[in-house]
């Protein structure tokens, strides 16, 4: 009885996938990550963020400045100059800020959430959603007992 090389229990190892198949698997996973985050780009808790450095920089700093009281212009500004004219990266900058969902229960981050936004699309900065803004103060409460 013949075994095929490859099979199991044949004892041969199985072949192995050509550089080829590897790259257009990888590129087709890569594909399908950046349209599941497309998907979800407007949702309140984004499920997949397919992050990139520069975004990461750009959500890092307006935290930062967020936290540091500079005014939404200001923020807006560098955010702007810091994307370089890439509107995607203001995009995936926003939902990883959204990432947690933190940003609808707290005005710091719904703020970053908001100026990322406006910068990606070009619009003024809108205000809090009300279903938002009515969570603020609670939960601002409840986190000045833990501290």
């Amino acid at each position: 009885m013949s075994s095929t090389a490859g099979t199991p229990g044949s004892g041969e190892p199985a072949p192995k996938a050509s550089w080829l198949a590897k790259v257009v698997g990888g590129i087709g996973l890569i594909a399908v990550s950046h349209r599941m985050a497309q998907d979800q780009a407007d949702d309140d808790i984004p499920g997949v963020t397919s992050p990139n450095p520069r975004a990461e920089k750009i959500s890092e700093h307006a935290t930062a400045l967020v936290e540091a009281g500079a005014t939404d212009e200001e923020v807006l500004d560098q955010v702007v100059e810091m994307a370089r004219g890439k509107t995607r990266d203001l995009r995936i900058a926003s939902s990883l800020v959204r990432q947690d969902g933190v940003w609808i229960e707290e005005a710091g981050p719904n703020r970053v959430v908001r100026i990322l936004n406006a910068a990606a699309s070009g619009e003024p900065i809108a205000s809090p959603r009300p279903e938002h803004a009515a969570r603020f103060a609670p939960v601002a409460e409840c986190n000045a007992l833990w501290s």
